[in-house]
């Protein structure tokens, strides 16, 4: 081969070369263009496209703690530490005796309820809680929810002042508690439910809430009050059109002495009916029975282990809270159904052979609504 030859191969194989550069100099490029194009949609759906994350928080409160004789409870009192009169410390040794222990409650301020903890000192709490969960679930199909349950320990004085400071305390430590879940769950879109279940003067706690809202006004809403008990005060029954409740559900008996005996913490007197038909069915009153009984005080709260609960009583030895969700369902479908007929309502329980079977039922007529029935309850 001679050099003009050479030459010539050689030219021709170096543009063949070059032009393979080029080839892959520009697939490299592209392939990066490409790459950064896909991952900055990964980061852009990230943001836009956040998933659903829901949350149902359900708080119990307890009522009124009333001071009765008890030498232990005075001599820890005396000894205590905490920051606060005498009488306070005195209630406080209190709730951890009988017949208050035999009820959903716990210290005070808002606790989350750990089911794996056997709580010895407050040992009525988790059983009674336990059962609520578990007709709550059979009521409730939502996979993709996390339900809490909690209990809000406060002072119980009897006391309209000592339930508005009680009341505060309560939103805030709930406000607190909204913040922590949205803080923890930023790569979400968060959905929270809150429900409230509260009994005798717990329920004016939750109804103090109101104004607690107009004074703080972090946009708090309560979805679901219900109440069992609760004395209808003239200082707190018109609270209940506050746009801060959506829903409330007023459950009474006129078998409850206790709920309309408090003349000293009101300048008025106590009701057991809200009687606010404006807002209806926003807005419920429901008597309930047992059978034939009418359910006194401790009925709709404590278990079986406090002296004032009925040991024959149909539910034992559960008290009403329990049923609470089933109760709200019959409500809620019979608002659904449009099958409301009249403004006052009334929930039997009764028993048929092993089954328990629960009625909503208009009080006046007694003209069956809808029911729900629990096969080999008993």
């Amino acid at each position: 081969m001679n050099i003009l030859n050479k030459s010539y191969f050689f030219t021709f194989y170096s543009i063949i070369f070059l032009v393979l550069l080029i080839v892959c100099f520009q697939t490299k490029k592209t392939s990066a263009n490409s790459t950064t194009k896909i991952e900055t949609n990964n980061v852009d759906n990230k943001f836009e496209n956040k998933a659903d994350k829901n949350y149902h928080l359900i708080i119990f409160i307890h009522g009124t703690i009333l001071p009765r004789p008890s030498i232990l409870s005075f001599q820890n009192a005396l000894e205590s530490k905490e920051k606060s009169n005498f009488y306070q410390k005195y209630l406080n040794e209190l709730r951890i005796t009988a017949p208050y222990v035999h009820q959903p409650i716990g210290e005070k301020g808002l606790h989350k309820i750990d089911f794996n903890i056997q709580n010895s000192t407050y040992k009525t709490t988790n059983p009674v809680l336990k059962k609520y969960l578990e007709l709550y679930q059979k009521e409730n199909v939502e996979p993709n929810t996390h339900t809490i349950l909690y209990t809000f320990g406060w002072d119980g004085e009897l006391s309209h002042k000592n339930r508005i400071q009680s009341s505060d305390m309560l939103y805030e430590s709930l406000n607190s508690e909204l913040t922590n879940i949205n803080k923890e769950n930023t790569n979400f879109k968060i959905n929270i439910k809150t429900t409230i279940l509260a009994h005798s003067h717990g329920g004016n706690v939750a109804l103090n809430l109101a104004k607690a809202e107009d004074h703080f006004k972090k946009n708090i809403k309560i979805n679901e009050l219900l109440l069992f008990g609760t004395p209808i005060q003239e200082e707190t029954k018109n609270l209940v059109t506050s746009n801060i409740f959506e829903n409330i559900y007023n459950f009474y008996s006129t078998g409850d002495t206790i709920q309309i005996a408090d003349i000293i913490s009101t300048a008025g007197s106590s009701e057991r009916r809200l009687n606010n038909y404006k807002n209806f069915p926003r807005i419920v009153d429901i008597e309930v029975k047992l059978k034939k009984e009418k359910p006194r005080h401790s009925e709709f709260w404590f278990s079986k282990d406090c002296w004032l609960y009925r040991k024959d009583l149909i539910l034992s030895p559960f008290p009403i809270v329990v049923f609470a969700e089933t109760m709200k369902q019959l409500i809620e479908n019979a608002k659904t159904k449009k099958t409301l007929p009249g403004k006052r309502l009334q929930i039997e329980f009764r028993q048929k052979n092993k089954n328990l079977k629960i009625y909503l039922r208009t009080q006046k007529d007694n003209l069956k609504i809808c029911s729900k029935k629990f096969e080999n309850y008993f």
